[in-house]
């Protein structure tokens, strides 16, 4: 079970008051709150979940959302087995206005195109919530506001895109695809082995990849282990070789070049660079 944190009382009410990332819980755990809970509860899923909304029961897949308002009952549970998620209780109105000014839905199953953005800024909210460094309300609220752009951008992407009712079918299984790839980066996918998960041909699993996700699935792959380079980088005292193969890169030689390639700089000039101006909100 990770650790629970919880917002120190404070003059002012704090944006989010609870917190967690990377919860997994057994085939018994159920959430009822058929009164709601008073206050704004966010969730990411990362398992197939059974959840209650706005419009009824829905079977939410890894990588969906939800939110609920602060009176909206609350019911949901792993689908047949466990249930993993990130999840995060916050304050009705500071983040009430920010969902609204944003049109996210509340209430209702959220399935943004992506979601590897959520896990790495929530873990940061924790970070903030735990340490209380100077600023601290500031950054999370900041942190907070970047997590809700990120998913309107996500929806508002996706409402742009028109699809055939075959291809928003097949989104579905691409998505599920896609988060199960990001969510192992250590692998050693294949082209063959990611169409696998989507029942299909390397060749039109990569075409149909490109024109959801506007990006081939191996750079897709490149830029998250990049991303998780870059955050192993700047949020640790690892070497570039261990954040290189940490990262899900074999190569060294390889990594490097790739790095400065798409970052614009070696990644021991970005780790010196981290080192040398630290990151507020940062542990």
């Amino acid at each position: 079970m990770k650790k629970l944190i919880k917002s120190p009382s404070e003059t002012e009410a704090p944006l989010i008051e609870m917190i967690g990332v990377g919860y997994q819980h057994d085939s018994k755990f159920v959430i009822s709150r058929p009164n709601g809970l008073g206050s704004y509860l966010f969730l990411h899923f990362l398992t197939h979940v059974k959840a209650l909304t706005r419009k009824g029961a829905v079977v939410a897949s890894p990588g969906d959302c939800l939110i609920y308002g602060q009176k909206d009952p609350q019911l949901y549970h792993g689908n047949g087995s466990g249930l993993g998620n990130d999840w995060l209780h916050a304050d009705p109105v500071k983040f009430g206005r920010l969902v609204e000014q944003l049109d996210i839905p509340v209430g209702m199953l959220i399935k943004p195109g992506r979601s590897d953005f959520i896990a790495p800024l929530m873990t940061e909210i924790s970070h903030e919530l735990l340490h209380r460094r100077p600023f601290s309300s500031r950054m999370i609220y900041l942190l907070t506001e970047k997590l809700l752009l990120e998913l309107a951008r996500q929806l508002k992407e996706k409402s742009d895109i028109s699809f055939t009712p075959r291809k928003l079918e097949l989104i579905s299984k691409f998505r599920e695809a896609r988060f199960k790839i990001h969510g192992d980066i250590q692998k050693r996918w294949t082209v063959s082995e990611m169409a696998r998960l989507a029942y299909m041909s390397p060749s039109r699993f990569t075409v149909l990849y490109k024109e959801f996700f506007k990006v081939s699935p191996i750079d897709d792959l490149i830029n998250v282990r990049l991303e998780r380079a870059k955050w192993l980088l700047s949020n640790s005292h690892l070497s570039v070789s261990d954040a290189c193969f940490q990262s899900g890169f074999e190569n060294i030689y390889y990594f490097s070049r790739i790095f400065k390639r798409r970052v614009g700089i070696p990644p021991s000039k970005y780790s010196g660079r981290i080192a040398a101006k630290p990151i507020s909100g940062q542990s």
